[in-house]
C-alpha cells in the first residue's frame, strides 16, 4: 500500500538528483558564492538520514478518494441548467410589454454621422433583453416596447470597441419591434437528452452523474496532495543549499508573473524581483522534492513515461501546490 500511494505522489512532483545538484553547485561556485555555504553533499547527507528515520519509515498515509455517486440534487440541478440554455420562446399576449428576459425580434438599422456602417443593420433579429449581447444601453432602451413598435435607441460605441472606425462614436438606431416573446424553459425529457447527444434522458443522466464523479475526483486528488505534504512536511527539517532555494524562488516568481501577464511571451519585460512569499514556497517545494526523491530511491519507486507523459509540460504546473 505505501509503495502505491508513494507512486501516486511520484507522478505529481519531481525528483532531484545527486548529479543534478553537483552541477548546479558548480555554478553557484562559478558565480562566487561564499565558502561557508553548505555543501550539496552535507545537504545530501541529511536527506539519506531524515529520509530513513522511522518517523518517515512510519508514516503511514490514509489514502482515500471519495467516490459515493453523484448527489441526486446536483444531477437535478445540471438537468434544470441543460433546460434553462434549451429554453424556447412563445409570442406574449397582443399589447404586452417587453421585459428583461424577454426575447423581441427586431428589424435595426444603425447609423453614425447619419450614416449607415458595415454589420449595423439586420432583420427579424431574435434579442433577448438583458443577455448584453448588444453594446451597454442598447437592450435597456426597449424594455417596455410592444409589438409593432418604432423604437429609436441612441448609444455610444465603447471607446476599446473592436472596429476602430465606431469606436467610442455615438449611434442611432432605428427599431421595429416585430415580435415579443416569453421564454419558455424546455421540459426535462428524452427530447432535451437527445439535443445533448445521449439515447435518453436515464443515459443523459449517467452521463451528468460520471461528469460530477470526475469532477469530484479531480477535486479531491488536488486537496489530498496539499494535505500529504502538509503532513509530510512537519516531520522534516534540514537546511539547503541557498543556490538551490534562491533559483527556484526566482523561477517562481518568474511563472506566476506571466501567469498575470499572459500577453508578453519570452523573457522581453522587466526585471522580476523575489518576495518572502515566492523565497517560503521555493523552500517549501526544494525540501519535499528532495525528500520524496530520496525516499523514491530506497523504496524503488519509479514513475512509468506514461504517468510522465500525462503531467508532462506545458499541462503539469511546476510543483505549483507545494
Amino acid at each position: 500500500m505505501k509503495k502505491q500511494i508513494l507512486s501516486i505522489i511520484f507522478t505529481l512532483t519531481f525528483s532531484i538528483s545527486f548529479s543534478q545538484l553537483i552541477s548546479y553547485e558548480a555554478i553557484w561556485v562559478n558565480e562566487g558564492m561564499e565558502e561557508d555555504y553548505i555543501s550539496v553533499e552535507e545537504m545530501w547527507s541529511e536527506v539519506k538520514k531524515q529520509a530513513i528515520a522511522d518517523d518517515i519509515q512510519d508514516f503511514w498515509i490514509v489514502f482515500k478518494l471519495d467516490k459515493d455517486p453523484a448527489n441526486e440534487d446536483d444531477i437535478k440541478e445540471a438537468l434544470e441548467n441543460l433546460a434553462e440554455t434549451s429554453q424556447d420562446f412563445e409570442d406574449k399576449k397582443t399589447g404586452s410589454k417587453a421585459k428583461n428576459g424577454d426575447q423581441v425580434v427586431i428589424n435595426f438599422l444603425g447609423k453614425v454621422d447619419g450614416e449607415a456602417f458595415d454589420g449595423g443593420q439586420a432583420d427579424d433579429y431574435p434579442l433577448v433583453l438583458g443577455s448584453n449581447s448588444f453594446i451597454p444601453g442598447f437592450e435597456e432602451q426597449l424594455v417596455g416596447s410592444k409589438a409593432g413598435d418604432d423604437v429609436e435607441v441612441n448609444v455610444s460605441f465603447p471607446s476599446d470597441y473592436g472596429a476602430e472606425n465606431l469606436a467610442g462614436k455615438d449611434a442611432v438606431f432605428s427599431c421595429k419591434i416585430n415580435a415579443v416573446k416569453s421564454a419558455i424553459k424546455a421540459e426535462i425529457n428524452d427530447e432535451l437528452a437527445k439535443k445533448f447527444g445521449a439515447e435518453d434522458l436515464n443515459d443523459l443522466r449517467n452521463k451528468i452523474s460520471e461528469r460530477l464523479e470526475e469532477e469530484f475526483k479531480g477535486a479531491s486528488r488536488i486537496v489530498l496532495k496539499r494535505d500529504l505534504m502538509d503532513s509530510l512536511e512537519k516531520l522534516v527539517d534540514f537546511e539547503l543549499p541557498e543556490g538551490l532555494v534562491s533559483t527556484e524562488a526566482g523561477q517562481i516568481a518568474h511563472q506566476l508573473w506571466h501567469e498575470e501577464n499572459p500577453d508578453v511571451e519570452g523573457h522581453d519585460h522587466p526585471e522580476i524581483e523575489t518576495t518572502d512569499e515566492h523565497t517560503k514556497l521555493a523552500v517549501r517545494r526544494v525540501r519535499l522534492g528532495l525528500l520524496l526523491a530520496e525516499v523514491g530511491n530506497i523504496k524503488e519507486i519509479t514513475v512509468s513515461d506514461l504517468s510522465l507523459i500525462h503531467i508532462s509540460e506545458p499541462t503539469r504546473p511546476r510543483l505549483i501546490s507545494y
